[in-house]
């Protein structure tokens, strides 16, 4: 998460159509942390639906005690940005700044596409600057070093 808005814009096509996909900025990070709050609190109602009041004040108070722990370390919160509705979200988030007219539905539907999909998270690895990340935390292979036998011989008996 750079949040760095001097990244500049990188292209992206999706199903033949040429895009800007945009950094996103501390403020696009809060919209994707309140989307995972209100989707978790979201799954939480339709799970409680036929049961009782009781039961369901319970459940409802746990998942908004959980939603209210989330931070950007949170597991959750990590796991929503590889979700496909997650990853979703924060790429609508980056094209809607340079092109105001697309809808989360439009990209919904075109990143159903695996092919374009896979576009765009590499899109958006390179404008938030990831790919160095990942760069960077490759490491070369350690290589094993070859023992070398003892130089002093062990005395019989001992």
């Amino acid at each position: 998460m750079s949040g760095d808005a001097s990244n500049a814009p990188v292209p992206l096509e999706l199903s033949g159509k040429k895009y800007m996909l945009s950094p996103l900025e501390r403020g696009d990070y809060k919209k994707f942390l309140a989307w995972v709050v209100k989707r978790h609190l979201d799954i939480a109602r339709e799970a409680c639906q036929g049961m009782e009041i009781d039961v369901v004040k319970t459940l409802m108070d746990n998942a908004r005690k959980e939603a209210g722990e989330f931070t950007w370390v949170h597991r959750h919160v990590l796991e929503q940005m590889t979700d496909l509705e997650g990853s979703t979200f924060l790429i609508w988030l980056g094209l809607v700044r340079e092109q105001s007219d697309v809808t989360l539905e439009k990209v919904c539907d075109l990143l159903s596409d695996p092919a374009n999909h896979g576009a765009a998270m590499s899109a958006f690895d390179d404008v938030e600057g990831l790919q160095e990340s990942k760069k960077k935390l490759k490491r070369k292979p350690v290589r094993k070093k070859r023992l070398k036998p003892a130089t002093q011989k062990r005395k019989r008996g001992s």
